[in-house]
C-alpha cells in the first residue's frame, strides 16, 4: 500500500526548503550571507508546532476588514475615464492651436504672394495651393472643434 499522503503544509514547506537551498548554493558570497540571515529570521518567527504558509495567510479579521468597504468599479472606472478625457481634450486643444497657428502662417503667405515678383502664371498656382491648403485646414479645424464639443459632452455625462 501506499504511504498516506503528507500534508500539504509540509510538502510545500519542504518544496520551500529546496528551492532556497539551490539559490543560496549557487549564490554569489554577498547575496548568500543576505539569504541566509532572511532565513534565519523565518526561521526563528516560527514556532515548532507553527507552519510557514500560517504565518504568511493573513489573519481572517483582515479579510473582514478589507471586505467591509468595498470598492465601487463603477468609480474607478468614472474616474479613470474623466482623466482619460480631460488628457485627450488637452491634446486636443494643443492641436486647435496649432491648426490655428497654420491657418494663419499661410494666409500670410497668400498675402505676401501678392507682392511677389514671381510671374503672373507661378503665383496664380501658389495662390491655388494655399487657397486649396487653407481649404483643408478649415474643414480639419471645423471637425476638431466638433470634436473638442463631444469631449466636453462625454465629461459632463461622465458625471451624471
Amino acid at each position: 500500500m501506499n504511504p498516506a499522503p503528507a500534508p500539504f503544509n509540509q510538502l510545500l514547506e519542504a518544496y520551500i526548503f529546496t528551492v532556497a537551498n539551490h539559490r543560496i548554493g549557487s549564490a554569489e558570497p554577498n547575496l548568500q550571507k543576505e539569504l541566509l540571515a532572511l532565513w534565519q529570521t523565518v526561521s526563528d518567527t516560527v514556532k515548532p508546532d507553527e507552519s510557514l504558509v500560517t504565518l504568511s495567510l493573513p489573519q481572517p479579521t483582515e479579510w473582514d476588514a478589507v471586505l467591509q468597504n468595498p470598492i465601487d468599479w463603477r468609480s474607478v472606472n468614472r474616474n479613470w475615464l474623466e482623466q482619460l478625457i480631460r488628457e485627450r481634450s488637452q491634446h486636443h486643444a494643443k492641436y486647435l492651436i496649432r491648426l490655428k497657428q497654420a491657418i494663419a502662417k499661410t494666409q500670410l503667405h497668400a498675402q505676401a504672394l501678392e507682392h511677389s515678383p514671381l510671374s503672373e502664371r507661378i503665383r496664380a498656382r501658389l495662390l491655388k495651393h494655399y487657397q486649396y491648403t487653407l481649404h483643408m485646414y478649415r474643414q480639419q479645424l471645423a471637425h476638431a472643434e466638433r470634436l473638442q464639443g463631444s469631449y466636453f459632452n462625454d465629461l459632463n455625462r461622465s458625471k451624471l
